[in-house]
């Protein structure tokens, strides 16, 4: 079932639709509407993508937001290390098959997996 569309009459520069009517003499695309379509479609998609990204860098400058960022990686830093030991431990077929790696670095008397393009070793003893 093809969507439903409805008929939309914009005015375009003459070089506009001078290379729209080159385009169609080759063949390039099934109709002058498809045509039309696909690249308001990408324009439309590109100004949201630049609509997030100025959010994110207004966001970038508040204080409060790269703070709650902040407490959200530190809360959630050896999460997934503390489930992928309980899960699956590590067995030894995996070995040279992941980007995750043993690390001595976590918090006071506990080791953690750290994400890194290495192999996983090893737990020691």
């Amino acid at each position: 079932m093809r969507e439903k569309t409805k008929k939309a009459t914009f005015n375009l520069h003459v070089d506009v639709l001078t290379a729209l009517d080159e385009v169609m003499a080759r063949k390039i695309v099934p109709s002058k509407n498809a045509l039309v379509e696909r690249a308001l479609v990408k324009e439309l998609q590109e100004l949201r993508r630049q609509e997030r990204k100025a959010l994110w860098q207004e966001a970038a400058r508040d204080p409060l937001f790269v703070k709650d960022i902040a407490d959200i990686e530190a809360d959630f830093r050896y999460a997934d290390a503390e489930v992928f030991i309980s899960l699956r431990g590590f067995p030894g077929q995996w070995k040279g098959r992941s980007a995750v790696r043993f690390d001595h670095h976590g918090p006071p008397g506990k080791d953690h997996l750290q994400t890194t393009p290495g192999e996983i070793t090893r737990l020691p003893g």
